[in-house]
């Protein structure tokens, strides 16, 4: 059991080690392209610092997902999305997100929106155009461009001009039209790097320190952070039930954002699965969000549910009654911090009878 223990805790440094060396390359044109864009020097750094830890929630995907030298099948593929909401979880259960530091809170936003794209068609929120924080934006630029031009167990590595070419005919999803005129204007500097062949060159000790002192920080004796946050993964897809004619939502309470179901989004008539309940545009169901969000911040850790009721609820113009259903979630800290919440409101004209 010791031995099985061991050979995990030395995978956890392989991978998180492989994560940071991939970051780093990411952050480097990260920092080029948001130059390129016109940022000041010292927000430009920022960025690319937090960049370095976009991949960060790989270290919760099993290795034989990680390391598959072929096509990943659906399921697998739906594991290996769940890396970008992992990742960001990680920082925001930090002791020194609560304190609201910037580097943190943009790191937050590119673990988790870095596989978003401008047309809505990314993961895991969905987010379309501008909806996307622009540090999510540099960096999945970054980061497809850095995937195709390294080699992987599935793919060999493609030339700079056939990545170029791949990014640009929208084989990689779309783009900021602005970021890629910044992409072909660096074209030849990024090139001469490739072929200078900077890849490898980063230092692995330095990077094997870093790794070192995450895991200390964030394995006890008795579980991995990893299974922790499986385990709350887990929390949730119980709680939700498999009926989707339903409006689902997650809110968080550190960046202030609640993210919809797809079904919910479109019932209510957002454009974006993700909203802003604290933005006039883009209430969240206006004095009924409200009152939600505001009995969810009265339970405990302890009594994380509220009692479930009823409420008129109006959107295009029709009025109907809602159950709602909800609960807060928490840190395992001492004393707990509250985070956010899961929900789930009913049509009660839809409600299976029992």
């Amino acid at each position: 059991m010791k031995e099985n223990s061991s050979q995990q805790l030395h995978m956890l440094r392989y991978t998180l080690t492989e994560q940071l060396i991939h970051g780093m390359e990411v952050s480097n044109l990260a920092y080029d392209l948001a130059r390129e864009l016109g940022y000041e020097k010292e927000i430009c750094y920022e960025l690319a610092k937090a960049g370095v830890l976009h991949d960060i929630g790989k270290i919760t995907i099993d290795d034989k997902i990680l390391n598959k030298p072929g096509k990943l099948t659906d399921e697998e593929f739906a594991i290996m999305k769940t890396h970008a909401a992992a990742g960001a979880n990680m920082l925001r259960d930090l002791p020194i997100y609560q304190e609201k530091k910037s580097l943190v809170h943009v790191a937050y936003q590119i673990c988790r929106w870095h596989h978003e794209r401008y047309d809505g068609r990314g993961y895991p929120d969905g987010l379309k155009g501008e909806d996307i924080p622009i540090s999510a934006q540099v960096v999945a630029l970054a980061d497809v461009y850095d995937a195709l031009t390294s080699e992987r167990c599935y793919k060999k590595a493609f030339s700079h001009e056939k990545s170029m070419e791949m990014i640009i005919d929208g084989q990689c999803g779309a783009f900021n039209p602005l970021l890629l005129e910044c992409l072909k204007d660096i074209s030849s500097s990024i090139a001469h790097e490739l072929d200078m062949d900077s890849k490898g060159e980063i230092d692995k000790h330095m990077l094997m320190n870093v790794t070192e002192e995450i895991i200390e920080d964030k394995i006890s004796d008795q579980s991995s952070y990893s299974s922790k946050l499986l385990e709350a993964e887990h929390e949730k897809r119980v709680f939700f039930t498999s009926d989707i004619k339903e409006i689902q939502f997650e809110y968080d309470a550190q960046v202030e954002t609640v993210s919809l179901s797809e079904y919910g989004a479109k019932l209510l008539g957002y454009e974006s699965s993700v909203i802003y309940p604290y933005r006039e545009k883009n209430e969240f169901l206006g004095d009924k969000g409200a009152e939600l969000i505001s009995k969810l911040r009265s339970t405990t850790a302890a009594a994380p549910n509220i009692t479930p009721y009823e409420t008129d609820i109006t959107y295009n113009g029709k009025t109907s009654r809602y159950k709602i259903i909800a609960r807060s979630l928490w840190t395992k800290d001492n004393p707990p911090k509250y985070i956010g919440a899961l929900g789930r409101i009913i049509d009660t004209g839809s409600e299976e009878k029992n």
